[in-house]
């Protein structure tokens, strides 16, 4: 069983490697092209939810959420909208 966490995005924000990156911190990277490898910008939209994250066992590994979806929300750029679960498929 796989449960998909959704969430709403409340703050722009980034995501450098481990580093998380604010809307401040963007406006130096964000009108420079092309940007940094593995730089990922998240920002609202008027969609349900923008954001997701998996817990659950998949094809017997264990997932835990994430330590930067917790930090994210801890921090107020992402909001817990609701989840819901699936079935996977054996092999």
């Amino acid at each position: 069983m796989l449960t998909q966490w959704r969430y709403k995005i409340i703050k722009k924000f980034g995501v450098y490697y481990d580093r998380i990156m604010s809307a401040e911190e963007l406006k130096d990277v964000e009108c420079h092209k092309p940007r940094p490898d593995r730089l990922f910008i998240y920002s609202g939209s008027k969609r349900e939810y923008d954001f997701v994250d998996y817990t659950g066992n998949v094809h017997d590994f264990h997932v835990n959420i994430s330590d930067k979806t917790a930090l994210l929300e801890f921090l107020g750029y992402i909001k817990y909208i609701d989840n819901k679960e699936y079935r996977v498929k054996g092999k």
